[in-house]
């Protein structure tokens, strides 16, 4: 009972991470219809962002945490300015190369400014465990599901009540139909990466004192985002959330009662059983949409 419990809770931290992450690719696919396959590099970058600032300025974790947000927002906003503006209107495998290109760009960037060797965040967090019997869990993982908690809470009131959350449901239906109106589709998009870029920035310094920072970590997570997205239904937030978790518990009940070395392939094993049932994804809502 205890056993389960535990792996049961380890799966759910787990994917609130990765629900932090594919969540800023579902709002950019569902706006732009691109596959932003540098995105899980941002989360790379965040958790280094992280640890530099811990390092350098010795500040409190949670300013670190929220600091590489904002670092990761304004490399959000440069990235669509700089690699996607230019593209927007051409062929889509256009905006895919300079995703993959940027990707390939963050992880030799990381490698030669930081360090190809692993590196670690310590933090109060992670040494203070909570038990209850023989359940335990760290705080870090428990501030990990809080903060995510929050993100998507917070996330849907943005996106559902303010005039920007407006425009980018709008801009997610049509988004010519959207400039016509009146509003600034360049702005749009770049709040939309700013979001998604400072998302997973956090997911990556949060769990960076769970796990070690190396530079290519970014890599298996963004792909397991982008199951969480095509298992959701491209540009379904609820959907996204929803295998987010459901693939992080896969994982960890794959650790517990199946083989360690499993935890990987069973997160495309569901993604294949699923598509094989629902092509669609879990709740099949058309591409493009999000609300």
């Amino acid at each position: 009972m205890w056993e389960f419990l535990n792996y049961l809770m380890n799966g759910i931290v787990s994917g609130s991470a990765y629900v932090m992450v594919a969540l800023g690719l579902t709002l950019i696919f569902g706006i732009l219809e691109i596959l932003h396959f540098a995105h899980g590099e941002v989360y790379m970058l965040g958790a280094y962002f992280a640890w530099t600032i811990l390092r350098v300025y010795d500040v409190n974790y949670l300013l670190a945490v929220f600091l590489s947000m904002v670092i990761a927002a304004v490399l959000g906003v440069v990235m669509e300015f700089l690699c996607f503006r230019p593209l927007r209107g051409k062929p889509l495998f256009l905006p895919l190369i300079s995703a993959v290109g940027l990707s390939f760009f963050f992880t030799d960037a990381a490698r030669i400014l930081w360090s190809p060797n692993p590196e670690a965040i310590s933090t109060g967090f992670n040494r203070s465990i909570v038990h209850i019997g023989e359940f335990y869990i760290s705080q870090q993982r428990i501030l990990m599901f809080t903060v995510a908690v929050a993100s998507i809470v917070l996330l849907y009131l943005f996106i559902q009540k303010t005039f920007m959350g407006k425009a980018m449901r709008a801009a997610s239906m049509d988004l010519e139909a959207t400039a016509l109106m009146g509003i600034n589709i360049d702005v749009v998009v770049s709040v939309t990466f700013a979001l998604g870029s400072a998302l997973a920035a956090a997911s990556g310094a949060l769990l960076g004192p769970i796990f070690v920072l190396v530079p290519h970590m970014g890599t298996l997570v963004g792909l397991k985002a982008f199951v969480c997205v095509i298992l959701g239904g491209f540009g379904d937030v609820r959907g996204t959330i929803l295998a987010g978790f459901l693939i992080g518990l896969t994982e960890s009940l794959t650790v517990g009662y199946v083989d360690s070395q499993l935890k990987d392939a069973s997160t495309f094993a569901v993604l294949i059983l699923v598509l094989l049932v629902r092509p669609s994804g879990l709740f099949g809502t058309k591409a493009g949409k999000f609300y």
